[in-house]
């Protein structure tokens, strides 16, 4: 169990959500592409703040993206160069977001 799950067990819902928008505000991510092996395109998105849902964001991303993708060392990597439609998700959400070029 983490520390948000201890949080949120005493804390009215609202609370919850307080916590959340306060991780969006305070995250600025960074999106970029990479090749991979076999001249394979990923995107990554780092830059997430402690306490991030990361797995409820990996598979909002995974979903509107329509593309596979999982969670590395505080990343998310999506398969396939999905800069463009990251970016419009994130900024729907709240974040700040800046593309880093290669």
């Amino acid at each position: 169990m983490s520390w948000k799950d201890d949080l949120n067990s005493f804390l009215p819902d609202s609370m919850g959500d307080i916590i959340d928008q306060l991780n969006v505000e305070a995250s600025r991510l960074f999106v970029s592409t990479e090749v991979r092996r076999f001249g394979k395109k990923v995107t990554l998105v780092k830059g997430f703040e402690k306490g991030s849902d990361m797995k409820k964001i990996a598979k909002k991303l995974k979903s509107k993206c329509a593309t596979g993708g999982t969670i590395k060392d505080d990343c998310i990597v999506l398969q396939g160069n999905q800069i463009r439609r990251a970016k419009e998700i994130l900024l729907s959400d709240g974040y700040c977001v800046e593309i880093q070029q290669n």
